[in-house]
């Protein structure tokens, strides 16, 4: 059962979804920080790649879009499923879940300071949600639970086929699992955290990535259940 245990160290991971993007690249004169900041969200959260456009000469809507399902695919892939043998329907309606799970995170980017050439300090407020604490909770119990239907003899076959059967008993109830808490979402009380903004040698903007790394630890409360 070392597959099953992929699904309780998976918060650290769920970060690497977010950072593959490329840096969105200033267009105009003034740059706009907080709108910059909006687009990447939005980009991230939303799969809405609408403002993202106005800050990248290099990518379309399209490359844009495939880049969002490319990433949301890679980590059900990586962090849910873990390399078990699941159906394509299955896989699906896990891919389905998350992208519902990140499309009402709750953030408003509100002050923006520019603090040096070329750099800027831009406030995001966020409503934290518990969902994926309560997933990994939910997990972990019900691996303990399989394990001990195995111990009861409650699976019958060869180990392969006990194997078998409990991957597919635990993949079934992780989806249950993060589907009723997407649905049973509550959110904590507002939160505020300032990211910089700088422009690199490239002269592209991008967000600080301990800053961005911070947000979404923060937003989806895995500094709960990492290790």
């Amino acid at each position: 059962m070392r597959k099953i245990k992929r699904l309780q160290k998976f918060a650290g991971m769920i970060l690497m979804l977010f950072f593959t993007a490329g840096a969105l690249t200033a267009c105009g004169k003034a740059f706009d920080a907080k709108g910059f900041v909006e687009a990447k969200l939005d980009q991230m959260f939303q799969g809405d790649m609408t403002k993202a456009l106005t800050f990248t000469e290099k990518e379309t809507k399209a490359d844009l879009e495939k880049e969002y399902e490319t990433e949301i695919i890679s980590f059900v892939d990586r962090n849910i499923i873990g390399g078990m043998q699941v159906s394509e329907g299955m896989r699906n309606d896990f891919i389905e879940v998350c992208r519902q799970i990140f499309l009402v995170m709750r953030y408003e980017v509100t002050e923006v300071e520019e603090t040096g050439k070329h750099e800027y300090e831009v406030s995001v407020e966020y409503e934290p949600v518990d969902v994926f604490p309560k997933f990994v909770a939910g997990v972990q119990q019900d691996s303990e639970e399989i394990m001990q239907k195995a111990k009861n003899g409650e699976y019958k076959g060869t180990e392969k086929e006990i194997n078998e059967q409990m991957q597919t008993e635990f993949i079934r109830h992780s989806y249950e699992l993060l589907n009723t808490y997407l649905k049973e979402i509550s959110y904590g009380k507002e939160k505020t955290l300032k990211v910089t903004v700088a422009r690199n040698e490239k002269k592209e903007y991008a967000i600080a990535d301990e800053d961005l790394d911070e947000l979404i630890i923060k937003i989806l409360r895995l500094d709960e259940i990492q290790d």
